[in-house]
């Protein structure tokens, strides 16, 4: 049965995709991704992205560049983390990483919520309020004006100049 959700998700994903012209496909497989659904909630995040304005292939380049998001068994205490090198140098060869508790795989808005969280960080936004709150009690809060949340996250990072190394 979830894996049929799953289909009918990726499904709708990619019939509003058609329709939008200015949309840029994004090509995981530089990206070490170890379940389907966030390669569906990726593509919504440049989808929505697109919808508010944001270079889509500038948006896809940035998300290429990490180099991992996965699911984690041992973040007890955390939706999700993000960890980077702010060096491009760096002898240790990671750019960017991305865990998501696993026990968020049972509620799709969840998991989306906190992987555009962790993104958001990824360009270069702080803990503030909506999406990037740091406070998971307003999580259904943030779903009743989802659209509302993800136009004001998508507003924030048009103003940064992500790139990386993130400064």
């Amino acid at each position: 049965m979830r894996n049929i959700l799953l289909l009918l998700l990726l499904s709708l994903t990619m019939i509003t995709k058609a329709q939008d012209s200015t949309y840029v496909k994004l090509d995981t497989s530089s990206i070490n991704i170890d379940n389907a659904l966030t390669v569906i909630v990726l593509d919504n995040f440049v989808r929505d992205a697109c919808k508010y304005g944001l270079d889509s292939n500038r948006v896809v380049n940035h998300i290429t560049d990490l180099d991992a998001i996965y699911i984690s068994d041992s973040l007890s205490d955390k939706l999700g983390v993000t960890i980077y090198v702010t060096d491009s140098l760096s002898p240790i060869e990671i750019r960017g990483i991305i865990f998501i508790n696993s026990d968020l795989l049972t509620d799709y808005s969840i998991y989306q919520i906190t992987l555009y969280h962790e993104l958001g960080h990824w360009f270069g936004l702080d803990h503030k309020n909506g999406i990037m709150s740091k406070n998971s009690k307003n999580i259904y809060k943030i779903l009743n004006k989802w659209d509302k949340n993800v136009e004001r996250l998508m507003k924030k990072i048009k103003k940064l100049n992500y790139s990386y190394p993130i400064h």
